[in-house]
């Protein structure tokens, strides 16, 4: 059967999801040769366009991209950003996960849920669940479909998933508090019967039916995470393989002219500023940073620059740690007045800015 050409440039090739009366397909930009994800909604479903403005108005590298809005058919399309990677039911399925690697999900997820709940009106979720979360090669998180997400605007129910929604769901008393609530849920889905300890005090609160002895915000709760990882050292090895894996990409990189590497460097650390300036997630940061490492092993300024955001952030060791372990995924790279800056930075922390490194 011919493959359906929405406005003669999104081809769909394949069903990947299905749920209620939505179905996403991997699609094809033909004009662009990209992937893409495309959600095909009746348009009796005032949701779709409802969907379609809020991402419209949102702007995280771990929430997918709008690109475009159809409507053909009596149908509704949102073309968006195609996140490569599985889910994290698939991967609860397939893998042992630990509570370090848990945590660190948490942490990323936690990142997200108040980038949203800063919005004005603040922006809930409402369906946190292990489908809708995409682990992607990098080891890093994204959240995909909004058909349940909106802004807080008083009462509403919201049903989303039984087993993860929050009790106040059901009432039509959703608040910031009911995305921690399915976080935890998550979270405990994770690690059924691994969780012990401080932990599953953590996970325990996160999940209370009572909202007063519940965690408030996301803030709240990824910081009692962030605590329980520095008890036992977590995020210190949180990053170890995609930094050992930039040491492939590096022999590939070195066959790219010399003039695109200088124009990928810059685009990726005026990217990481930005992210450090708008207080984007720790993640985000790495991965601006990081391609910044890749395409100029052998430039401090990226280097700096992370140390400083840590130190920031009161986090020096764990900076330098960082830091060290670009160094070692990039052997020999950095030398001369470079490398003198870095060592000097690491053996003083303190007195660096973004974009202001020393000289």
């Amino acid at each position: 059967m011919e493959k359906r050409i929405l406005q003669n440039r999104y081809r769909l090739q394949t069903l990947v999801g299905r749920g209620g009366s939505a179905r996403v397909w991997l699609g094809e930009d033909l004009q662009l040769g990209r992937k893409a994800a495309v959600k095909q909604l009746s348009a009796k479903e005032e949701r779709g366009l409802a969907e379609a403005r809020l991402l419209a108005g949102l702007n995280h590298g771990a929430i997918p991209r709008l690109w475009e809005w159809i409507r053909e058919d009596e149908e509704i399309f949102l073309v968006m950003d195609y996140i490569e990677g599985r889910s994290l039911e698939t991967v609860r399925q397939r893998e042992k996960i630990t509570a370090r690697q848990a945590a660190d999900w948490g942490i990323q997820l936690c990142r997200i849920l108040e980038y949203l709940h800063r919005q004005n009106p603040p922006i809930l979720y409402r369906d946190m669940k292990p489908a809708n979360v995409i682990l992607d090669p990098e080891g890093f998180l994204h959240l995909v479909d909004f058909g349940a997400a909106a802004p807080a605007r008083g009462r509403e129910k919201s049903y989303g998933t039984p087993g993860y929604a929050a009790p106040e769901q059901y009432q039509g008393e959703a608040g910031p508090d009911s995305d921690v609530y399915g976080l935890g849920r998550l979270l405990q889905e994770l690690l059924p019967g691994k969780s012990r300890g401080s932990l599953r005090r953590i996970l325990k609160k996160s999940v209370h039916r009572d909202r007063g002895k519940r965690f408030s915000t996301a803030a709240e709760f990824r910081e009692a995470l962030e605590a329980w990882e520095k008890r036992r050292g977590g995020r210190w090895k949180v990053r170890a393989a995609q930094i050992s894996a930039a040491i492939f990409l590096l022999t590939f990189g070195w066959f790219i002219a010399r003039e695109a590497r200088e124009l990928q460097y810059r685009e990726a650390l005026r990217l990481g500023r930005g992210a450090v300036m708008g207080q984007r997630g720790e993640e985000e940061i790495h991965r601006f940073y990081g391609r910044a490492i890749y395409w100029e092993p052998g430039r401090a300024e990226p280097y700096l620059e992370l140390l400083a955001y840590y130190e920031e952030r009161g986090e020096s060791a764990l900076g330098r740690y960082y830091v060290e372990e670009y160094r070692r995924a990039y052997p020999g790279a950095l030398g001369g007045p470079e490398k003198a800056r870095v060592e000097e930075s690491l053996q003083e922390p303190g007195g660096i800015t973004p974009g202001e490194t020393k000289k």
